[in-house]
């Protein structure tokens, strides 16, 4: 048996069974791992909000063979969704994209750490930008070309010239998704934008 210490980004969670909840976590050293919060489900409802994704949380990770569950956990930083709906749905497309690209168990602390960097560069931001549809294309288009860079798979070459933002993400997301046989889309997370704008557009 091993003990896992280390801080961790909330990718994702599942409700596994009635008392269970299945965390799927990107952690600075040991890179993504899943594991079991047991009886997380009837835990106290602030234990509860640091399994959201988004948060940034230290964790205790106990590995058994192939088994992992989490014994104990505390949040460190999360989004103040009070705040501004826009950083939320930035932040929720960056933990997205990550737990569709990285591969189990494969330390990434230098990606980790970038990650780090745009959380803070995101909590900073004026609010009023978050609301303009072209600075979100224009965040999302800047990360997901540096998440290509740090995995080594952008080459200048294989895309197009044009002064389209949103173009570019879409372009981006088809490379990322036949890259990884993936499918990524911005709009599942960027809604209420998407329909906004769309909106403007027939009126």
């Amino acid at each position: 048996m091993e003990l896992l210490k280390d801080n961790a980004l909330v990718l994702s969670r599942k409700y596994y069974n009635e008392s269970n909840i299945l965390v799927t976590l990107f952690t600075k050293t040991y890179g993504k791992i899943s594991c079991i919060s047991y009886r997380g489900r009837v835990s106290k409802k602030k234990e509860l909000y640091a399994l959201t994704p988004t948060s940034y949380i230290y964790t205790e990770i106990k590995k058994n063979g192939s088994k992992t569950s989490l014994v104990d956990y505390r949040l460190l930083k999360n989004v103040d969704t009070s705040k501004s709906i826009g950083k939320v749905e930035l932040c929720l497309y960056i933990v997205y994209v990550l737990d569709k690209i990285l591969e189990y168990n494969q330390e990434e602390k230098e990606l980790y750490e970038r990650i780090e960097k745009i959380y803070d560069y995101i909590e900073e931001v004026d609010e009023k930008k978050v609301e303009s549809l072209e600075y979100v294309y224009k965040f999302i288009s800047r990360f997901l070309k540096r998440i290509l860079i740090d995995l080594g798979i952008y080459f200048e070459g294989n895309f197009k010239e044009t002064r389209n933002i949103e173009d570019k993400v879409c372009e981006y997301e088809k490379y990322i998704n036949t890259y990884f046989n993936i499918d990524l889309d911005y709009r599942k997370i960027i809604t209420r934008r998407v329909y906004k704008w769309k909106r403007l557009q027939i009126i």
